[in-house]
């Protein structure tokens, strides 16, 4: 049942990722940052996270910025594929905007790291 738990969330996440990412590929339209952002968020929480940054990490903390992190990168590929037709991966702006995109999840883990406070159990 806690593998169910697990699972569940993650490949309902895998799968609203899937489809824009697929879409931007099958256009050509994939830049070098697009397969950053999905982790990036996790990996800068994780390590925030064991050099003890912010308050102290309790279970409700651990799924609620997760679950934030986890929403906000599952919504850039969505963001991308909206301006995949305004802006083209190997122009200048369009770089400039997939590192923009790369650095929300980043921020967005920083920031959760920084202002939520010991949440109880």
């Amino acid at each position: 049942m806690d593998l169910l738990l697990i699972l569940v969330p993650l490949g309902l996440w895998l799968g609203f990722l899937a489809w824009p990412l697929w879409a931007l590929r099958r256009w050509r339209n994939l830049g070098p940052w697009d397969y950053i952002y999905p982790v990036s968020g996790f990996v800068v929480w994780l390590v925030l996270g064991l050099m003890e940054v912010g308050s102290l990490i309790s279970m409700t903390n651990f799924v609620v910025e997760l679950f934030l992190i986890g929403c906000a990168s599952a919504l850039i590929p969505w963001i991308r594929l909206g301006l995949a037709r305004r802006l083209h991966a190997q122009d200048a702006p369009g770089q400039r905007w997939l590192m923009v995109l790369t650095f929300v999840p980043i921020l967005l883990a920083l920031i959760l790291r920084l202002s939520l406070g010991t949440l109880p159990v």
